[in-house]
């Protein structure tokens, strides 16, 4: 199996169990069984993710943007986070941390940066070319603002963030022949394009005459 194959796997997986741990766990009191079940389920959650992060690096779909791949570095670092605030969260039988907003911002931020760059490079195509800055524009379309308004912690937006991972993967796992080059600009229109006259193939040079001497006899 290619290595896309596994990065696009790796992203699969990782949007399922996000949205399905999400939707039965996140409700779990805290120092409950199921908090701590739900706590360990997100580690190999998370890393998945950050497996499936380093794929998109791998891939090269920011181009040469240097910002777009220190936005990918950024991600990377915000799944870090992530990681080390679950192991916290496990220790301390709750999940009030400080570590897990900035592990999402962080996330969200550097997809922001990076799904842009995905953008401008144009390797890919349609709707693949929009999942990666779909990942980071929904934390702040659908989590961070109800979490400011309310208070509380959105968990059901919190859950439904895994589609967008499952997008990425399906992006990776799609193969065409255009994948890894830049688009190919359109040719300038024939207005901005001129042409040399075109010559007409009927009219024929005059044939050449033989030199002559001052009294007009061929020389």
């Amino acid at each position: 199996m290619e290595q896309k194959n596994l990065y696009a796997g790796a992203w699969g997986l990782a949007g399922l169990g996000w949205v399905t741990n999400g939707l039965l766990g996140l409700d779990a009191a805290d120092g409950t069984t199921g908090f701590y079940v739900t706590e360990a389920a997100w580690l190999p959650v998370h890393a998945l993710v950050l497996v499936g992060l380093l794929g998109l690096r791998r891939a090269g779909v920011v181009g040469e943007s240097a910002w777009g791949r220190a936005g990918l570095n950024l991600a990377i670092a915000g799944r870090v986070v992530f990681l080390v605030g679950e192991a916290v969260a496990i220790g301390l039988g709750h999940d009030e941390s400080i570590l897990f907003p900035v592990a999402a911002v962080s996330t969200g931020i550097g997809m922001l940066l990076a799904g842009v760059a995905v953008v401008r490079a144009q390797r890919w195509q349609g709707w693949r070319r929009l999942a990666p800055l779909a990942m980071g524009a929904y934390p702040f379309i659908f989590m961070f603002p109800i979490l400011a308004v309310t208070g509380a912690r959105p968990n059901l937006a919190m859950s439904l963030w895994g589609l967008t991972f499952i997008a990425i993967g399906a992006a990776l796992a799609v193969r065409l022949p255009t994948d890894g080059q830049p688009a190919i600009p359109q040719p300038a229109r024939e207005m901005y394009s001129p042409r040399e006259p075109r010559r007409d193939s009927r009219v024929r040079p005059a044939p050449s005459r033989p030199p002559t001497d001052q009294s007009g006899v061929p020389s």
